[in-house]
């Protein structure tokens, strides 16, 4: 498709609308694949419908004759008042969002199951850890990613979108995050010789 030319909203091909999605979106960094897993994610919210294996039809949100410009306003509308339900919250880092994803998820549930403070105070100290001290170590500091991963993409889970799908998405999420410096901490004194 080239530049130019409208996207025909009635029947087009996963490809057409990656380009089109590329040139909407005003999140940087897209590459194709996270494309077509928000494309497969957007078929799952409604606002696309499948035809055939690899055509998608834009849903009757938007004038089938609407002008490029008008078409893409209207989206972006579209997908702003989405990414304020529960079902549509991780369309708003598609759209510039820079919220860290934990604070949404925060938000939407406030319940969590695990206490960082409870973590903080079973955990032991010494000066001298093992290799399984260590191990337990680096897990209790992957285990609150690993739920959020978990959460987020059970979430996305649906009809066109697949576990891959979700996890590139919630990949491609979390890369827009900054990490927060942590202090660092000797694991071990030990000196191996």
């Amino acid at each position: 498709m080239e530049e130019g030319r409208p996207i025909d909203i009635s029947s087009s091909l996963d490809a057409d609308w990656i380009k089109w999605l590329k040139r909407t979106l005003p999140a940087s960094n897209l590459e194709e694949s996270i494309l077509l897993s928000l494309l497969h994610h957007l078929a799952d919210l409604g606002i696309f419908s499948a035809i055939g294996d690899t055509h998608w039809k834009l849903s009757s949100m938007v004038s089938a004759k609407a002008e490029n410009k008008t078409l893409q306003r209207d989206f972006l509308d579209h997908l702003k008042q989405i990414s304020d339900t529960p079902q549509g919250f991780i369309l708003r880092y598609f759209l510039g969002d820079t919220q860290p994803l934990s604070e949404v998820l925060k938000n939407s549930n406030s319940e969590s199951k695990v206490d960082p403070e409870q973590d903080k105070v079973t955990a032991k100290k010494s000066s001298n850890l093992s290799n399984l001290q260590i191990v337990k170590k680096v897990g209790r500091q992957l285990h609150p990613y690993i739920e959020l991963e978990n959460k987020v993409t059970s979430q996305l889970l649906g009809e066109f979108t697949n576990k891959g799908d979700a996890q590139r998405i919630f990949h491609y999420v979390l890369s827009r995050e900054k990490a927060k410096p942590k202090k660092w901490e000797q694991l071990s004194r030990k000196r191996h010789k």
